[in-house]
């Protein structure tokens, strides 16, 4: 009589902090985050490969920030996406754009409503032109103890000196509300002197155009980031992941240390024209470069983001994929 052989389940182990507590891997960690779509029965997930503490990490830090706080979080929306959270992250900004006709809405902070993708009337704020980046920054009254003013960065007003500074504050509902304003200004150290009191509107238009600005520091990056190192142990294997020659990629995505060289490659957008939009759509990829191992996520508004996550190594050619994943859809392996 034979007996068919138990399947033992494989020790859990995670590939992010070395946890391997089974009590501490209740939750499954999602390749791409839910905010991108959700891919049939076939999406896919990681099974004892993340721990509970560090699923909660990035869902918590870097998954928010693409869904909430990029400008493909925004764009999806676009493309029949919904969300619950009615702002998008501070760190996008979203501003009118340099438009004579707009009045004192020209080049001003907008605030967009996520949920029903809605310009709200802006907020009181300040606004600073940065002589060393040419950018302007904005200051909602949460963000004034971010502003440390240095005439060296910022200027300086009409006095014993040509004056540099361009600075100006809008959208205050009252002369009360402009001087308290102000008064906070003033003790960040920044010279400024309360102007009047400008009305706006938006206007009859149904539309109103806006552009999106965001920054893309190592917190965006370690989101991307760990969107490749997950692809890498789904579709190739965790035990590849936890050979050293990933590891400065794990630690860079879980704990911030070192760094990933990137470039971000502009394309239009893969929506054929005459065609139903294709969103929210990632295409991910794993291919071999002189310098090493590069991780690709393409965007369907044409952005690519190439993360070199092995220094001068490469993969093996059967181990070169591309997948496509569009929400609704099972995930397409474009390499086959």
């Amino acid at each position: 009589m034979k007996r068919r052989a138990s399947k033992l389940e494989v020790p859990p182990l995670c590939i992010y902090c070395s946890e391997s507590n089974p009590e501490f891997f209740q939750g499954v960690e999602h390749v791409v985050p839910q905010a991108f779509g959700k891919f049939s029965d076939q999406t896919p997930t990681l099974v004892g490969a993340v721990c509970d503490d560090c699923n909660k990490h990035f869902a918590n830090n870097g998954d928010l920030l693409l869904g909430r706080g990029s400008i493909h979080g925004v764009r999806r929306l676009r493309y029949g996406q919904t969300t619950t959270r009615k702002y998008p992250d501070r760190r996008l900004h979203t501003v009118f754009p340099d438009d004579p006709a707009l009045g004192p809405l020209r080049g001003a902070l907008a605030s967009l409503r996520m949920i029903d993708r809605v310009i709200e009337p802006p907020a009181l704020q300040l606004r600073i032109l940065n002589l060393q980046t040419g950018r302007t920054e904005f200051y909602l009254r949460h963000d004034l103890d971010k502003l440390h003013y240095d005439p060296t960065i910022y200027g300086v007003p009409a006095g014993d000196e040509p004056a540099t500074m361009q600075v100006r504050i809008d959208f205050a509902n009252s002369r009360e509300e402009l001087e308290d304003f102000t008064e906070l200004v003033r003790l960040r150290g920044v010279p400024y002197r309360s102007g009047p009191i400008e009305s706006y509107k938006v206007g009859p238009a149904p539309y109103v155009d806006v552009e999106h600005e965001e920054t893309i520091d190592d917190a965006y990056l370690q989101a991307l980031a760990k969107i490749l190192v997950n692809f890498a142990a789904k579709y190739l294997s965790v035990q590849e992941v936890l050979q050293q020659r990933w590891s400065a990629a794990r630690d860079f995505v879980r704990w911030g240390k070192g760094e990933l060289s990137f470039r971000l490659v502009e394309s239009r957008e893969c929506n054929i024209p005459g065609r139903e939009p294709r969103w929210p759509g990632i295409i991910i990829s794993l291919w071999n470069d002189p310098k090493g191992v590069i991780g690709s996520i393409k965007f369907y508004d044409g952005a690519q983001y190439d993360l070199l996550l092995i220094v001068g190594q490469s993969l093996r050619d059967d181990q070169l994929i591309t997948y496509e994943f569009i929400d609704g859809r099972l995930p397409i392996n474009l390499a086959e």
